[in-house]
């Protein structure tokens, strides 16, 4: 971890890259911090009518869909990137 005057010459360094100040990099970093935290904290009271209707859906049998399954298995433009080459070390 970086000390105190490592920290600071970082944060500077940020801010002038963004052609911003300190507090302003350190607040944004923090906002964004924050929403992490908390989006993974947010809880869905879905009304009994909607809990209803998204049990009845969730409970239904698997259907077959041949057309889905001919689109997930066919080839996409991702199937083409060549790999990495690979490096020892």
């Amino acid at each position: 971890m970086p000390d105190q005057a490592e920290r600071r010459w970082l944060f500077e360094a940020a801010s002038a890259v963004e052609g911003g100040s300190v507090p302003v990099l350190i607040l944004d970093a923090a906002t964004i911090a924050a929403e992490h935290v908390l989006a993974d904290r947010t809880v869905f009271r879905p009304s009994e009518e909607r809990w209803a209707a998204f049990d009845a859906l969730s409970s239904r049998s698997a259907r077959d869909l041949p057309r889905l399954c001919e689109l997930l298995g066919t080839p996409t433009v991702l199937d083409e990137v060549p790999s990495p080459p690979r490096t020892s070390g």
